[in-house]
This record gives C-alpha cells, structure tokens and sequence, in this order.
C-alpha cells in the first residue's frame, strides 16, 4: 500500500489546527469515526466531490452522445498523533488541500529519505536552482545508484527530492520524499502508530551527513528574522506595483504535462482559468479580481485535469513566485516560499570571470541569426560553413562534494583539454558555444 505522510509542526497540539476551515464550511469535508477503536488518538476526514463533466466533452458532444459522461472523486485525511506529534495521511488530492500547509514541516519527507535510502540505490532525484531564472529537472535512473551518477552540479542545484530502496526501517521497502514523504508499506492500520514512530526518529537523525551533506547547503532563512521581515515587506511592494524585473512565477512542483487540462488561480471564491501560469496573468487576475492586502499568501494556483479535478496540489502565489534582490548589500533569493541568502563571494567571482572574457564578436564576424533558428541548428550551420569543431551540448560537470569523484572530474577537464589540443594541432577554431 502506497501513503503519503505529513508531519505536523511542534507547535501544532490539536488535531483540528490542521485542517483549513473553508474545507469544512463550504467545500463537504467530514469528519468520520472509526468502525471500532484504533488504539491511539486519531481523526478521519472525507470528502466526496460533487461530480463533474470532462472538459473535452465539449469538443465531442455535438458528433458523440456523452451527455451521460461523469467523473468524481473522494479524499481522505487521517490524523494520528503518535510521540506528541500530529502525523496527516493523505488520499486523494484534496486530502492534502484541506490541510494548511503553514502547519507542516518542510523537507519532511526529504530528511527521512536522506536518513533511510541506501546511498548506492538511488533511483530518482529532483533538483531546482536557486536563481531568478528558475531550472528544475527530475532524473530517473534505470538502476539504483549513487547520487554522483545523477550528474547533478550540487553546489548550484538544491535537491528537493530524493526517491530509493531501504533495509533499515521495519515495513517499509521503498520511499520518496521532499515536504511529504510517500512510502510503500506492509504493515495494516492498527502497526501504523509503530511505523510513525519510526519515521518521526528517522527524521530526527543525523545520518544524511554522511552520504548526503549536500542537503545542507541550502538552509533557509529563519522566518521570524528581521531580514526576512523586510524582504518580504519588499516583495509585497513589488506586487502590488506590479513590477517585472528579477521576479518571475515558476511551478513549484515537477507535474505530468499531459495530465494538466489548465490552470486555476483564486481568490476569496474568484476563480479564473489560465492556459498558462504566468507573471502577466497573475497580474491581471489580481488587477480585476482582488482587493486583499495579503496576494502572496490568499491567491492560490492549483493545475487541473481535464476531467475537472486538481492534477497538482493547490499552491499560495507565494509558493509560485521566484525573485532576487538586494538588501545590505547582500543577494537574496526567494525559492518555494522560502528565502535563501546568495553567497556573494561566489557572486562576486562568477562576475569577474564573465567580465574577464574577451569580446571577439568583430574578431569572429559570425553569421547572422535568423529569428526563427533554433540555438543549435545555428550552431552546426555555422561549424559547417566554417569548418569548425563543434562542442554544443558536450558538457563536462565540475563539482560534487565526493572525493571519490575527483579523479573522474579531473578525467573530464583532461578529456576537454585534450579535445581542443586536437583541434588546434588540426587547425580548427573551436565553436565553444
């Protein structure tokens, strides 16, 4: 059986402070009792959408009778409270959009993995960059492996997600996790209170340093600081004045494409659909639609199927919004709704290298780009006219904190080395594009 598992925050005492009250008063989520008793403190909730027609059913109803053509869905929520903490499972896609996420841990389900995958079984991982222009990719690999077989620069790209195999935890053969944890379990409901208890030590252990310090490279920061009260007092200000530069929307989630219909984005019982989630429609949704103070954390973003359900979990515009910007002279980054300092030395030295290249534009006297060429087809016509040696899309990665990849890095640098030795000795110019 595959559960996906939340951890509440310490502060969180009540079963109740978990569950968003707009799910109870307006959208017919239930509480339901257990048949017979459990044997430790928990509480149920369901919930039974009303059922809605697919989407596509307009562009085939006038040729198909499909008049009769529903989906629906239902959503559980269990609460368990095991060693005074409040565990949330959730099925469905709306069990987890009842919960507030305020009340949840971060990086939950990324420190048990971390603390309980074996390092050399590997099998997915999800990384996202830390920039303004936001880059994040998931890598499955066919065959459990080490985290250097990913090729995942780990200095530059935050691991969000790390999925693999495990010996070392009672009923549990495999995980996956970043805030949530999804796990597949053997065990039957009344072991559950055993099974939490284990995961709650795994989450409270220190074993990730040894294969996975990485994880601490990026470390939010501390949400009551005086600094992040004034980022966010800025960024608010750039909201609500409409502002375009160094701030963009990025989805916070890697989801299926295929599986996403539109788009919804809401706001005190306004909803409208985008094709697409942009900073332009945020924008206009916010300049028809709302009259709130709080848009980064009352506007929500949610993809939906095209049979009218959520195909993602419902996200705060804050969760979406990607920006950079500077504050006692320092750079700061605002990623998944958490603030993160730039490390200006390296700032600073990525600056002077890109200042210290020469500019050989009229030396060169390349070709000229025609708008509608792609990046590459540009490169290889002119390698080709030209006669030169092209290393498009020929990366090398430098980096990774193992030092049992040295030795291959340092294989890399002599292999590019010698690649433009050849072809110098050879005569041609090299395409470093």
């Amino acid at each position: 059986m595959k559960l996906t598992v939340h951890l509440a925050r310490e502060n969180v005492a009540e079963f109740s402070e978990l569950i968003r009250p707009v799910y109870i008063e307006s959208l017919g989520l239930e509480k339901l009792d257990p048949a017979d008793s459990l044997g430790f403190p928990a509480q149920a909730y369901i919930q039974q959408d009303k059922p809605t027609q697919p989407k596509w059913l307009g562009f085939l109803k006038s040729h198909f009778d499909v008049s009769n053509v529903w989906n629906t869905s239902t959503s559980f929520v269990l609460l368990v409270k095991v060693s005074e903490r409040i565990f949330a499972l959730t099925f469905g896609m709306s069990g987890y959009n009842a919960l507030d996420p305020t009340k949840l841990e971060k990086g939950f389900g990324l420190r048990v993995s971390a603390n309980s995958v074996d390092e050399n079984d590997l099998v997915t991982v999800d990384t996202r960059n830390l920039d303004a222009v936001t880059r994040q990719q998931r890598t499955h690999l066919s065959a459990g492996s080490r985290i250097s077989e990913f090729s995942i620069p780990l200095e530059q790209d935050w691991v969000r997600r790390i999925q693999g195999k495990t010996d070392r935890l009672s009923h549990i053969s495999s995980l996956a996790g970043a805030d949530s944890l999804q796990i597949n379990i053997s065990a039957p409901l009344k072991r559950l209170p055993a099974v939490l208890t284990e995961l709650l030590e795994r989450y409270q252990a220190t074993d990730y340093k040894r294969g996975f310090p990485f994880l601490d490279y990026f470390q939010p920061l501390s949400e009551g600081s005086e600094v992040v009260a004034a980022l966010n007092e800025t960024l608010l200000d750039w909201i609500n004045k409409r502002r375009d530069g160094k701030i963009s929307l990025a989805m916070p989630q890697i989801i299926d494409d295929e599986q996403v219909s539109h788009f919804e984005i809401s706001a005190r019982r306004r909803i409208v659909e985008l094709d697409e989630v942009t900073l332009g429609g945020a924008y206009s949704f916010l300049n028809e639609f709302y009259e709130g103070a709080d848009p980064l954390g009352e506007v929500k973003i949610v993809p939906v199927s095209d049979s009218g359900q959520a195909a993602g979990r419902k996200r705060t515009l804050r969760d979406w919004v990607v920006c950079e910007l500077e504050y006692s002279g320092k750079t700061y980054v605002l990623s998944l709704g958490d603030w993160y300092e730039v490390n200006r030395d390296y700032v600073a030295s990525v600056n002077d290298a890109i200042r210290a290249i020469p500019d050989l534009t009229h030396d060169f006297n390349f070709e000229e780009w025609d708008p509608k060429e792609k990046e590459g087809d540009y490169n290889e016509r002119v390698a080709e006219k030209r006669d030169w040696v092209l290393l498009d899309k020929d990366n090398y990665y430098i980096g990774g904190p193992f030092a049992e990849d040295r030795d291959m890095r340092s294989a890399n640098q002599r292999h590019a080395s010698d690649l433009r030795e050849a072809a110098i000795k050879l005569g041609h110019p090299l395409a470093l594009v």
